[in-house]
């Protein structure tokens, strides 16, 4: 197709005043993408990781306490070195969870809690009673002796984010650690590591957090503990830097697709995001056997807010739903109808699908196409509610809005994929399940959808964008915005409740492991990325220097000088 010299003189008598949202060119060079090295001597670290995971292993059994045993998993967890020790967690979290947990509330508060947070973390059955020895004998609040016990107040904290809804020992444990960790006569005792550690789990609790960035940032944090185990040191620092040097060949390849596809000139009006995509897929799924997955997941979040552009900023009401219909039809043939910003939209589209199904065999192929193509359809006609509730200025209720922003979202499109990506297993009854919006792809959906509003809503009410919840609350109960963002952050704590008990209780027999995680990341992304703002669309120069130090900057291990 050769470019036109104009988008509105392909639809006729159109006379439409195109908005922009002024989003600001990416602040990334991708000509330098094919620069990036990760200088790895590869034979050699791999040989030195299976010495150092050996000797980590004989850490975890040679019958080191419990208290000790508990610790270490928690960290190689947090250093994002579960998968490397499946066996031996698995083996230690089913002894646990089968005894009454005597030894481990004999251990104290911080072992307690450590030992709720990873028994829900990796699926098996525990029970909040578990704290009932902390607390009164009505077990309404936790002991006033154990208010001075910082580290195990952090770790109750932590723990309490795990809670399945209703768990009233929850909440009560989650209000006493803040009430004691923020105690103003608190600031006089506290150790400057313990200081920084309580303001980061204030600000993102554990089980909210990013892993992969988790375990970036604790490989400095772990350094410099009590008790650092050597060994697990100098594994996570050459591990993070062997997926890292996957990554950045990675991102090197989406650079090189997006320059091609060269949306970003010929659409402008849209957001250039790639590297923060990547950085996002990235966050979602980090494992480095799924590089495919990670190549087609940055491809899908480009085009999705490419056309999620489209639909709210420059296209008439005409253009998208006419847009809509041929997406709902896959009409390949009319695509002749469509401008021609629209007429790429759909090519870059295609060849995406196309390039997902070509990785499958046939027979999942023939299977799947047809669901894939419904979920962009649904995706579409959510995007075209919105556009239709802008031009007409109406604001929903609370609960048509939702309805309908949940699929907005794209949560759906990218975790339908993902399933497909990751390799999981391929029939019609899963791929109808997926389509039919289940729990483990409605909640995430919701997060997201919810996590943005709170970062976004007060720009896209200046910029005369469509309602977002907040909006939608405030017009319904007439509350206050602030009144409003304290009952959506309500609605995003409850989403996450039901998300954990989801994930431990129902999900596991219908999904793999993999799948499971990859939809919880979606959410903990969310968390991320609009904490302090929309990462997306504005980075903040936090975002950036998050993205320089897990996918540009490599750490530095002197190897030779092992002191252990």
């Amino acid at each position: 197709m050769e470019p036109r010299s104009s988008f509105e003189d392909e639809i006729p008598n159109q006379t439409f005043a195109r908005r922009s949202a002024n989003y600001q060119p990416s602040s990334w060079d991708y000509t330098s993408l094919h620069t990036l090295s990760n200088t790895l001597k590869e034979e050699v670290n791999d040989r030195l990781a299976e010495e150092l995971m050996q000797e980590v292993r004989n850490q975890i059994n040679d019958g080191i306490k419990l208290q000790r045993q508990l610790e270490l998993i928690e960290a190689i967890d947090r250093l994002g070195l579960s998968s490397l020790f499946h066996e031996e967690i698995y083996r230690v979290l089913s002894v646990l969870s089968l005894n009454n947990y005597k030894e481990v509330i004999l251990c104290g508060l911080r072992s307690t809690a450590i030992c709720f947070q990873l028994l829900r973390r990796f699926g098996f059955q525990i029970s909040e009673g578990i704290f009932d020895d902390f607390m009164d004998g009505d077990h309404n609040t936790f002991l006033p002796t154990l208010s001075d016990d910082l580290i195990g107040l952090l770790s109750l904290y932590n723990a309490s984010y795990m809670a399945f809804p209703g768990e009233k020992k929850m909440e009560s444990a989650r209000s006493f650690a803040v009430k004691n960790m923020t105690r103003k006569n608190m600031q006089e005792i506290l150790p400057g590591s313990i200081e920084s550690a309580i303001g980061h789990a204030l600000d993102l609790p554990l089980h909210r957090r990013m892993p992969w960035m988790e375990a970036r940032m604790y490989i400095d944090v772990y350094e410099l503990e009590d008790g650092m185990s050597p060994a697990l040191l100098h594994l996570a620092k050459i591990h993070f830097n062997k997926v890292q040097s996957i990554h950045q060949k990675e991102l090197n390849h989406a650079g090189s697709w997006w320059t091609r596809l060269d949306l970003g000139k010929t659409i402008s009006f849209s957001r250039d995001r790639l590297i923060e995509c990547f950085f996002y897929v990235v966050g979602i799924v980090h494992h480095p056997d799924y590089g495919f997955c990670r190549e087609k997941l940055t491809q899908v979040g480009m085009l999705i807010a490419t056309i999620d552009d489209v639909y709210d900023v420059y296209g008439s009401l005409e253009e998208l739903e006419l847009f809509t219909q041929i997406i709902d039809r896959w009409d390949i043939k009319g695509v002749v109808e469509l401008p021609y910003y629209m007429k790429i939209c759909f090519s870059a589209l295609n060849d995406t699908i196309n390039g997902v199904a070509n990785h499958l065999y046939v027979d999942d192929r023939l299977e799947a196409i047809p669901y894939i193509k419904r979920v962009w359809a649904d995706l579409f006609k959510s995007f075209l509610v919105e556009a239709k509730w802008h031009k007409k200025g109406y604001i929903p209720t609370l609960k048509e809005y939702l309805s309908n922003a949940s699929i907005s979202a794209a949560g759906h499109v990218i975790l339908f994929l993902a399933y497909i990506l990751l390799k999981c297993k391929i029939t019609k009854e899963t791929l109808q399940l997926l389509q039919d919006f289940p729990n483990i792809i409605r909640l995430p959906s919701l997060v997201f959808r919810l996590c943005n509003d709170l970062a976004t809503s007060s720009v896209e009410q200046e910029r005369g964008d469509v309602a977002t919840s907040v909006q939608c609350y405030m017009k319904e109960t007439g509350a206050s915005e602030e009144e409003a963002r304290m009952y959506i952050s309500m609605l995003i704590s409850d989403a996450w409740n039901d998300m954990n008990e989801e994930y431990s209780t129902c999900s596991k027999p219908q999904f793999p492991q993999r799948f499971i995680d990859a939809s919880i990341n979606l959410a903990r992304m969310a968390s991320f990325m609009y904490q302090h703002g929309d990462g997306f669309s504005a980075p903040s120069h936090q975002i950036k220097g998050s993205i320089k130090s897990l996918l540009l900057n490599s750490i530095s291990n002197n190897l030779n000088e092992r002191d252990m």
